[in-house]
């Protein structure tokens, strides 16, 4: 029937348009992230510079740095890292499911 066909075929697009997704987000989180060194968590090391990491901080009139949450940069940036990982792991996965669903579609 024309409706069992349209369900392989929706199926295909969600995956693609999934795996699209995720390996834009991969790309643009690994890009933000700029090779930001999680072991750096002193004040003024990569790992302050990085707004995405630190939550942003900002320059006093006298040019001191201030940043907030100072206890939490080390295991936001290993969160970024892991997360930017598993966005490409996933990415990878909806290609898999792509790709076996359309192999086992023409059997």
């Amino acid at each position: 029937m024309f409706i069992d066909r349209l369900k392989g075929i929706i199926s295909w697009v969600l995956d693609g348009v999934t795996a699209i997704a995720l390996l834009a987000a991969g790309i643009a989180y690994a890009v933000a992230l700029r090779g930001t060194n999680c072991d750096d968590d002193k004040v003024g090391g990569s790992t302050w510079d990085n707004p995405l990491i630190s939550g942003g901080c900002y320059y006093d009139d006298d040019g001191n740095k201030w940043c907030r949450d100072g206890g939490v940069v080390k295991k936001r940036c290993t969160r970024a890292t892991a997360d930017t990982a598993f966005m490409f792991l996933a990415c990878i996965a909806c290609i898999g499911a792509l790709v076996s669903s359309y192999i086992t579609r023409h059997r």
